[in-house]
């Protein structure tokens, strides 16, 4: 993918020397992406899906959209409770929220973004948590079984979520596997998930699923969101509030 996001057009020989393995493998993982959607499949190779979420990095992120991540930061940070313990996943967008917590004399933060991390441990009043395991270098979050493993004996009040891509029917998706799987864990501990994504996320595609849509209970967005898409979502008993 990291090829593809370079040249727009990739080749079986490109993939095959850039990762060392067999042309059959090669057209397997093409076939794979496919079918995700986030290649097209062309004749001898693949080339970009402009409608798919690239696996693009923090430093890359924080100057897409930063005024309407804001918003969405400062919104979410309503529904913080005093006294309670937050998760905040690994995002720009979930990482805005930490602006608001100046306000707080009483929380409990757990995260896996260094970055997030970074800059929750300037508040005296948060008691921090983050988990251990692999460290994920392009977007500086940690992953693995053993961060899975720390999460499944937590609870969370709140979970801020974020998320690559959200698709009305496959749901929310992420480009990598091991994030997706930490996501996953998240939600499984929070009592209500609050997810936090500008409109560019709608409508759009990753390589992995990590939550069905029912697993949202609000929807912090901004003014961008296709309507016909907010309506859609709204089946599911999803609240979304734009800003």
């Amino acid at each position: 993918m990291d090829l593809v996001h370079q040249n727009r057009k990739v080749t079986v020989d490109d993939a095959m020397q850039a990762c060392s393995v067999s042309a059959d493998t090669i057209r397997r993982d093409f076939t794979r992406l496919a079918k995700n959607d986030m290649v097209i499949r062309t004749h001898g190779g693949i080339m970009m899906n402009t409608v798919s979420m690239p696996y693009s990095s923090t430093s890359e992120r924080q100057i897409k959209n930063k005024a309407a991540k804001e918003r969405i930061g400062n919104k979410a940070a309503e529904f913080i409770p005093e006294g309670g313990t937050i998760a905040v996943d690994a995002g720009t967008t979930t990482g805005e929220v930490l602006s608001s917590l100046n306000t707080f004399r009483n929380l409990t933060l757990l995260c896996y973004s260094l970055d997030i991390a970074n800059e929750a441990i300037k508040y005296d009043h948060v008691t921090l948590m983050i988990l251990g395991g692999i460290i994920l270098r392009k977007t500086a979050s940690i992953a693995g079984p053993d961060a899975v493993e720390m999460v499944s004996k937590l609870h969370a009040d709140v979970l801020f979520l974020g998320t690559n891509g959200f698709d009305s029917e496959k749901g929310l998706m992420t480009p990598n596997r091991m994030e997706a799987e930490v996501k996953e864990s998240l939600i499984s501990i929070a009592d209500k998930v609050i997810l936090l994504a500008d409109s560019t996320k709608i409508c759009k595609r990753a390589l992995f699923t990590f939550s069905p849509p029912e697993n949202i209970d609000i929807f912090i967005t901004d003014s961008g969101a296709d309507k016909d898409f907010i309506n859609e979502i709204a089946k599911y008993g999803i609240e979304t509030v734009i800003v």
